[in-house]
């Protein structure tokens, strides 16, 4: 049986921030979960956002960390750009065994748009025009239609440790700046 989050023996006298700057480092890490409520993580009660809310607060060197659930609403990424030295980072969580536990459910039923291309008015469960220097990982996806990733004049983006199933398409690239993609570690059935 899959739980979605640690348990906890009592009710927290206070809730932990969203949003947890690392000094060493400099990167920002941003607690997501399906709806926005408050979840164990590592052992402390967190406030967190949902993934429509974090999004909006995308910058260099800030990772969204997707915590374990199933995420149904589909979001847009416009002109979302990380730098060669601080990417943004869109990362689910795994088990120790390496069980991914960030579970993504398109919900638009297949249409019909043979023998056109998707475009953004098609549905995919990420959206993204003219973003750059974007990581993806540890990511299960399934029933996205037509497509889990729909980037269209965007750069620099990569994609590792993600596991997909059905949609047309797992991956839909589109425009002449479309350029420098990497695809690591992903099955797609």
């Amino acid at each position: 049986m899959t739980v979605d989050c640690e348990t906890l023996g009592k009710d927290p006298d206070r809730f932990e921030p969203a949003v947890l700057p690392d000094p060493v480092s400099g990167r920002t890490t941003i607690l997501v979960t399906p709806l926005g409520d408050e979840r164990l993580h590592e052992g402390r009660m967190h406030q967190t956002f949902a993934l429509n809310q974090a999004v909006d607060r995308l910058a260099p060197g800030v990772t969204l960390k997707l915590l374990p659930g199933t995420y149904y609403r589909a979001v847009s990424l416009s002109s979302k750009k990380g730098t060669a030295e601080k990417p943004i980072r869109i990362e689910g969580t795994a088990d120790p065994d390496g069980t991914i536990r960030t579970h993504i459910i398109g919900t638009n039923a297949a249409g019909n748009i043979y023998p056109d291309l998707p475009d953004r008015s098609d549905y995919a469960f990420f959206k993204m025009r003219r973003c750059a220097h974007i990581e993806f990982s540890t990511l299960r996806a399934e029933s996205c239609w037509p497509c889990f990733i729909y980037a269209e004049s965007s750069k620099f983006l990569s994609f590792r440790r993600i596991d997909g199933k059905h949609g047309t398409y797992f991956f839909f690239f589109r425009g002449p700046w479309c350029h420098h993609l990497e695809i690591a570690e992903c099955r797609w059935e």
